[in-house]
């Protein structure tokens, strides 16, 4: 079949148009949109319905593989609710929620609290010390906000220094090298 001329188009196009708005007065033409204005046209956005099961390494089954598989069973092609639920539309991924374990024992420790008795407050401790006879603060070395004396000597002079602390007062002594030692008060 041969292609029609640009001329034999035209004619054709006229004949048309004259017959379309004889037989239809208010009819317009369609108008074909620009490849420009085709591409800045906002597309539809998918409804998504994400699977999040959670994860464990225990699983030895293909998840994923299941999943499909229970979707094409569930909704065969002629199924009606096939358009909403498919493979395009329902997705999987593993979630970083908690485990199952770890909701049911937070659970239950949220209604152990609830159902134990409030302890009784304990008198707070003043000192830590490993051998709190040899409390260089006389066991007052977690006490907050004090106010504290030393009395420095040298061969010349004797000197005295008042400080205060903001927080505990507790001396640090360090047991290995990678941390930085504190110096300790005389």
């Amino acid at each position: 079949m041969r292609r029609p001329s640009k001329g034999q188009h035209q004619h054709t196009k006229k004949h048309y148009r004259k017959a379309v708005t004889h037989t239809h007065p208010n009819f317009t033409p369609p108008r074909q949109q620009s490849p420009e204005l085709a591409a800045n046209k906002r597309k539809r956005q998918r409804n998504i319905i994400w699977f999040n099961p959670p994860f464990s390494k225990n699983v030895q089954t293909n998840i994923g593989r299941e999943f499909l598989n229970l979707i094409k069973k569930c909704f065969p092609p002629n199924h009606k609710l096939r358009k909403l639920f498919n493979i395009n539309n329902l997705k999987l991924s593993y979630s970083c929620s908690p485990s199952i374990i770890q909701i049911i024992d937070g659970h239950n420790k949220t209604i152990l609290k609830q159902n134990t008795p409030p302890e009784e407050e304990t008198t707070p401790k003043h000192c830590n010390c490993r051998e709190p006879n040899n409390c260089p603060l006389k066991g007052q070395c977690l006490v907050k906000e004090g106010v504290y004396q030393a009395t420095i000597s040298t061969a010349e002079s004797t000197e005295t220094y008042v400080g205060l602390t903001a927080t505990e007062y507790k001396i640090i002594k360090c047991h290995s090298n990678t941390r930085p030692k504190r110096m300790t008060p005389n």
